[in-house]
């Protein structure tokens, strides 16, 4: 499995600095926040730039985080999150990110028949997405009243039945939501469009927010059973290391990559 890493990691930088400090610290590979890289354009710099700098620094952008708003909206509310999906297609397709992220949503009053509007939905989005020769990688969300277990991404996954759709899996979702670890069992290398590494802080479960995520190994999550299961799957993409601590956010982010980078290397190998 190959080491990538998540603009989140660093959220307080800005994004040149992010593709010069993480190809200092070893990083071959980033996962874009796309938030970062739109405010890098809205401030007067281009795509040809974005596209120099990653070239000069030699780093790859192998995916791109993330669009919502795309599973369960209607009217108006959904014409606005397709427009922003086609305007973030086009900055994929222009930096070489082959995979975005799509997350799953908590509307109010779902039924087993809003499973069917997910999946035409998730479709339409998939459809938009291969214009672009993206795919799309869904992402269950710990809490969502919608897609929150490995379970049922799975099998809206399967429902909508496009060849450029695959599961986003985040081992802090996955263990601090409601998915089982049997729910393994049933893992298979080609469903994985990307994986997401981060451990968690030894605090009670239900307080736990993106803010407790930390670096691997740091935390309590069964990450060596985890991720060897998805390694076990024949599974050799990028797991990217996407961390929301504040105390990171706080630190110098060239040192922040450079553990972020010893980090995931070490632990990865460790799975060898």
């Amino acid at each position: 499995m190959l080491p990538c890493i998540n603009q989140a990691t660093t959220m307080t930088t800005d994004f040149a600095t992010d593709i010069r400090v993480y190809s200092e610290a070893g990083f071959e590979s980033v996962e874009l926040w796309l938030p970062k890289l739109e405010q890098y354009l809205q401030e007067g710099n281009s795509l040809e730039s974005a596209q120099e700098l990653l070239r000069r620094v030699g780093l790859r952008a192998v995916a791109a985080c993330a669009q919502g708003g795309c599973l369960a909206s209607s009217g108006e509310e959904r014409r606005s999150a397709l427009d922003q999906l086609r305007a973030r297609l086009l900055l994929c397709q222009a930096l070489g990110a082959e995979t975005l992220v799509v997350y799953s949503e908590s509307p109010e009053g779902v039924t087993e028949a809003t499973y069917d509007l997910v999946a035409a939905n998730l479709r339409e989005v998939c459809s938009i997405a291969a214009e672009h020769r993206v795919t799309i990688a869904l992402e269950f969300i710990k809490g969502s009243r919608l897609i929150g277990s490995l379970a049922t991404a799975a099998d809206v996954i399967r429902r909508a039945a496009s060849p450029n759709l695959g599961l986003l899996f985040d081992t802090f979702h996955f263990y601090a939501g409601i998915s089982k670890m049997e729910d393994l069992d049933d893992l298979e290398a080609q469903q994985l469009a990307l994986v997401h590494v981060n451990d968690a802080a030894d605090r009670p479960r239900e307080i736990w927010t993106d803010a407790d995520r930390v670096l691997l190994g740091e935390g309590v999550l069964p990450l060596m059973e985890i991720l060897g299961v998805i390694r076990n799957s024949g599974y050799d993409g990028y797991c990217s290391l996407e961390l929301f601590s504040r105390d990171l956010w706080d630190e110098d982010p060239l040192a922040v990559a450079t553990r972020a980078y010893t980090n995931l290397t070490e632990y990865l190998a460790a799975l060898q």
